[in-house]
Order: C-alpha cells, then sequence, then structure tokens
C-alpha cells in the first residue's frame, strides 16, 4: 500500500506559511521584481515605438533617474532596518508583559507584513529599475524608464502612508484590550468549525471515557503505535489513520490536541491485532502531526492558555496589574459563554472506509477531545487561586461567573461553574481579606448562583 496524500497536513502547513512574517513580504518582494521588469519592457516598447510621455510623470535627465532612484532605495533600507527594529522590541515587550504564547499574534498581524513588504518590495524595484537606465552615449541609446520610474514615486509615497500606519498600529497593538481583543477573535473564529465538528457520524449518545470505549470497541489483544517523535500535538488526519490500520472495530488516539507526546510513548491503540509491519507502523504514526509548539488551529485550548497567562502575569508581584486581570477575565468568561452553547462533539466517532469496496468495515475511533469542564477550568482555576491577594479580582471572577451562566441551559453546563463558586468560597477561609471585602465576595457569588439557578438548572447547589 502506498502513502497516501495528506490533504489536512498540507493544510496545517499553509496556514503556519501564511501566519509567518516572512511570507506576505517574500510575495511582494517577488510581485514588486515582475513588476519591474514589466513596467520597462513598457517603456521600452513606448520609446521604439517613438511615443511620448508627458513631462509631469517625469521629465528628468538620465542622472536625475539615477539620483531619484538611488534616494529612493537608500533611504527605504534604512527605514526598514528601523521597522524591523521596532518589530523587534514590541515582541519583546509583548513576551515580557504579556506572555511568550501571544508573539505569535504580533507576528499574523496583516498590517505587519505589509509594511515590511512594501518597504522591501519597493527598495528592490527601484535597484532594479536604477540597473536599466542609461545616458546617451556612442555605444548606446539613452534610455530611461519614465513610467517605471514614476512607478517607483508611487510606491515611495505609499511607504510614508504605511510608516505612519505602522507606528501607530505598533503603538495601540501593545494595548492590553487589543491583545485580549485578537485573542478573543481567533478564538471565535477557530471554535465556529469546531464545535460540532462534522468529522464521520456520532456513534453513541454520551461522552464514554477510554475506558468504557476499550470494554466495547478493543477486543484483546491491543497493538500500541508508538511516537517516533517528541512535539505538540497538532492534528489527526482521519483519512490518512483510515487507510492505513487493518481490519479492526477499534483505535483510541490517546493523546490530546496541544498535548506535549515524548518520543517512545504511545499514542495510537488499535484493537485486535498483535503486531504491524514497519510501513504500516511509521505511515499510523505519521497520522498524528506533532510540532515544536501549539497551534491554535483545531486547539482552542491554547487560546485559553494565552488569556491565563495574560491574566497571571498581571497579578504577578513585578506587574501588579489587576485591571488587566480583570479585562482578561472578562474575555474569558465571554469565551466560555460561547463555548455554553456548542454542541460538542462524541469523543466516539464512526468513521467509514474511504473505498466503498472496503471489506474491512467501519471503524470506531476514540479521540481524546476536552469535554466543557475543562475549558472552564483551565480558563478560571488558575486564576482563582492567583488572585487570592486582590478582592477585586475575585469578585470579578464570581460576577463572570454569574454572566456566563446566563448562557447555558443545563445542570451539567451548571456544575462545572458551581464548582469554582464553591472554590472561591472556600479559599476565602485562607484569603487575608477583612470583613468588608470577605462580604463583598460572597455577596457577588449569591448573585452568580442565583444567575445559574435562574437558567433552567435543576436542583440547589447548597448554602454560600
Amino acid at each position: 500500500m502506498q502513502r497516501r496524500f495528506s490533504v489536512k497536513h498540507l493544510r496545517t502547513q499553509w496556514q503556519s506559511i501564511q501566519t509567518s512574517l516572512w511570507f506576505v513580504p517574500t510575495v511582494m518582494v517577488i510581485a514588486a521584481g515582475i513588476s519591474a521588469f514589466i513596467m520597462v519592457e513598457v517603456d521600452h516598447g513606448i520609446q521604439d515605438d517613438d511615443f511620448s510621455v508627458p513631462d509631469w510623470i517625469f521629465g528628468g535627465s538620465a542622472d536625475g533617474a539615477r539620483s531619484l532612484l538611488s534616494t529612493i532605495a537608500g533611504s527605504l533600507v534604512t527605514i526598514v532596518g528601523v521597522l524591523f527594529s521596532i518589530t523587534i522590541v514590541v515582541l519583546q515587550q509583548a513576551a515580557s508583559q504579556f506572555t511568550p504564547r501571544v508573539m505569535g499574534n504580533f507576528i499574523r498581524q496583516t498590517g505587519t507584513q505589509l509594511t515590511l513588504g512594501i518597504y522591501l518590495a519597493t527598495f528592490l524595484y527601484a535597484l532594479l529599475v536604477l540597473r536599466t537606465v542609461r545616458g546617451e552615449d556612442a555605444q548606446a541609446e539613452e534610455f530611461i524608464p519614465r513610467l517605471a520610474i514614476a512607478m517607483a514615486l508611487i510606491m515611495a509615497t505609499a511607504c510614508l502612508g504605511f510608516l505612519v500606519y505602522f507606528i501607530h498600529h505598533m503603538a495601540t497593538s501593545l494595548q492590553a484590550s487589543s491583545v485580549l481583543a485578537s485573542v478573543n477573535r481567533e478564538f471565535r473564529a477557530d471554535v465556529g468549525p469546531l464545535y460540532p465538528e462534522q468529522v464521520g457520524k456520532s456513534a453513541s449518545d454520551t461522552d464514554r471515557s477510554l475506558e468504557s470505549f476499550r470494554e466495547e470497541y478493543m477486543p484483546v489483544p491491543t497493538y500500541r503505535v508508538i511516537a517516533e517523535n517528541s512535539g505538540y500535538m497538532l492534528s489527526v488526519d482521519d483519512d490518512m489513520l483510515m487507510a492505513w490500520v487493518p481490519e479492526t472495530t477499534g483505535v483510541a488516539v490517546l493523546p490530546q490536541i496541544g498535548d506535549f507526546v515524548v518520543r517512545g510513548s504511545p499514542i495510537i491503540e488499535i484493537a485486535g491485532i498483535r503486531d504491524l509491519p514497519d510501513d504500516k507502523r511509521h505511515a499510523i504514526a505519521g497520522c498524528v502531526e506533532l510540532g515544536s509548539e501549539r497551534s491554535r488551529y483545531q486547539d482552542p485550548l491554547f487560546s485559553i492558555r494565552q488569556l491565563v497567562d495574560i491574566a497571571l502575569k498581571a497579578l504577578s508581584p513585578g506587574i501588579n496589574d489587576p485591571t488587566t486581570a480583570n479585562n482578561a477575565i472578562s474575555v474569558l468568561g465571554d469565551c466560555i459563554a460561547m463555548l455554553s452553547s456548542k454542541q460538542f462533539p462524541d469523543r466516539v466517532r464512526r468513521l467509514a472506509r474511504e473505498d466503498d469496496d472496503d471489506q474491512r468495515g467501519d471503524v470506531h475511533v476514540w479521540t481524546n477531545r476536552p469535554p466543557y469542564a475543562e475549558y472552564v477550568d483551565s480558563a478560571f482555576a488558575e486564576i482563582r487561586r492567583a488572585g487570592l491577594s486582590h478582592v477585586a479580582v475575585t469578585e470579578h471572577l464570581a460576577t463572570t461567573i454569574g454572566a456566563v451562566g446566563d448562557s447555558i441551559t443545563t445542570r451539567e453546563r451548571a456544575e462545572p461553574l458551581h464548582q469554582v463558586l464553591t472554590d472561591i468560597l472556600r479559599d476565602l477561609e485562607s484569603a487575608n481579606f477583612d470583613e468588608r471585602d470577605e462580604q463583598r465576595v460572597r455577596d457577588a457569588v449569591d448573585v452568580a448562583r442565583r444567575r445559574l439557578l435562574s437558567q433552567g438548572s435543576s436542583g440547589q447547589f447548597g448554602p454560600a
């Protein structure tokens, strides 16, 4: 069996390339080089046909053209160095002020990529046009690419506009509200396609555990595929997995998207077989894509992690910025509220073979998807513990839980939120709050519990 073309793997790589700092500038530089040759050829055609270009486009001599293009190229390459320096400083500032995990958000910003791209493109364009300018002498006819020079002037003028935009953009993008809004937008863009995920058909109505799945679909013997490399789990290629697994009733993908996989650890369990040929074992291991860093694609918990890190950094003694922590909590509440209205897919999926003539039958696949309770715990648990020295943060956390409760309709979704409120009350026993501040927190918890109860969650959550 030949190794099949992995569309999902290429899609992941393409997304990584698109969001890199070099991709857009490289495309713009290539386009500028092609444009330079085209414009010069147009000028050659105009000169050969004895057409005259109006002086208002460019009426200077060959020496004037060289001087103008040299000035454009020389000044732009200097500014490019300044832009790169500003970008590096902003990345360092973002990493130290917020979290290193938001550096990717700055790199992915289209404005930064376009600004660097237009400067590099104009620099290359001016150099390529400059080499074609010829003065009149005995060996060659004078050639001044007037249209190409006019285009260089237009691009240089655009660079001035982009410079003003870049300075404004960098100044505003370092504001905490801008960073939080950027992470929130990316979270919402990623969650939409994932919940519910349209892969296969749901095989059951319950979100069963790995143990129960093994009992029903994974009779002994069970073969474990070992990770051949280490890294963060980025995705699982379902089509490749179905193409390579032998006849079996069940397959379990053990790591969760975003988990760090250690080389040599089990990543996939296949029921009903004792051994696999080396080619199949390598191919099945390759269905799990690993990377050197986590990616927000197919991993909404990574965006949650970014927001939590921003809040924790704001609460650290070195920064001590509870207002930013409260803003991060508000955005986390918005993210959890969005998830509260989503239908989470079952961990067990029934996947059909790609080939209708394939006699191996459908396969039940268990994937380690994070449940709703894990999102809630990831969003609020660490902040709850770190905010014990800030009554405003603890109070705002309880208020945010109540706001999230307005988006839920079932007791199952209310229980993890109620647990956060219970933990807040328990933490009050060890918090260094005075009686008045402690009562503020208790009042906020009471209001949050009433909001949870009012949204259709039956039963009592216990006294405050």
